[in-house]
């Protein structure tokens, strides 16, 4: 079956990543993963929303489930209004929640790539 579509003999071959900025973002993806070092972890995937030029691209990261990266992982489920009980959260009440995340770019295994640094409310 033949396929059409518009601007593929023209598109760049993957994704250059996202200018260094500030996004609104809604989280599409938190699943507990283990990091590299044996460390339970959130990976999460959000989508940029509302800007005019980058609105659908994704954004992936993850954050640490120790105790010493609490901190960072308190700042985000706070920045994307996720209910927090003592010390448990629900990856549930995660999907689909808004927030701004401040994005940069760095290099990694010779390529640049994002990385989320900082998390905050949309209001």
């Amino acid at each position: 079956m033949k396929v059409t579509v518009e601007g593929l003999d023209n598109a760049p071959v993957g994704f250059e990543p996202l200018p260094p900025d500030m996004y609104i973002v809604i989280v599409t993806s938190c699943q507990i993963k283990e990091s590299s070092t044996g460390n339970p972890m959130i990976s999460l995937e959000a989508e940029v929303a509302e800007h005019e030029e980058y609105t659908g691209r994704k954004l992936f990261w993850n954050i640490s489930l120790v105790e010493k990266a609490a901190g960072i992982l308190k700042g985000f489920l706070v920045a994307a209004n996720v209910p927090i009980s003592g010390n448990n959260f629900n990856t549930e009440d995660v999907m689909g929640q808004m927030l701004k995340v401040t994005v940069t770019q760095e290099e990694y295994n010779g390529e640049m790539r994002n990385q989320v640094k900082k998390f905050f409310p949309t209001d």
